[in-house]
């Protein structure tokens, strides 16, 4: 038979790991960019963080099949940071200082994404490209 004392120390120990786990999960969803908190919100819960997040483990090949909803969350964070000009082009300067320190090859990704064009949610896939070539995570 365990002693009482015992079993309420392992508990307490069970309970401080298990709190500690919540808050690692909590603050890994805050290393979502705030823009695209924002959208995911907007989505009404179409989209997850989860959703955005599990883009991370996606390569080059698995991007025609990202759907359109999730395109358009990021579509709606690079609007919301004013990175897309009026005729679709990209400002590359408001892109990359918003990126600055999740770049690979800056000049790589500078000449990746200067003559992308994005005037929808699809269009998206071509900034999805350039993105996970250069990006540590999105």
């Amino acid at each position: 038979m365990v002693d009482t004392s015992t079993s309420m120390f392992v508990s307490t120990i069970i309970l401080c790991f298990a709190s500690t786990l919540i808050v690692l999960a909590n603050c890994e969803e805050e290393k979502v960019y705030p823009s695209i908190t924002a959208c995911i919100k907007e989505t009404g819960g179409q989209v997850t963080k989860h959703e955005i997040r599990a883009l991370r483990q996606k390569n080059e090949d698995d991007i025609p099949n990202i759907p359109e909803k999730i395109l358009c969350v990021f579509k709606c964070a690079m609007d919301k940071t004013e990175s897309i000009k009026n005729d679709g082009k990209i400002d590359v300067d408001k892109v990359i200082g918003n990126m600055l320190d999740t770049v690979e090859d800056m000049d790589s990704y500078k000449a990746c994404i200067k003559n992308i064009e994005i005037m929808n949610c699809v269009d998206m896939r071509k900034m999805m490209k350039c993105n996970m070539k250069f990006i540590k995570y999105i």
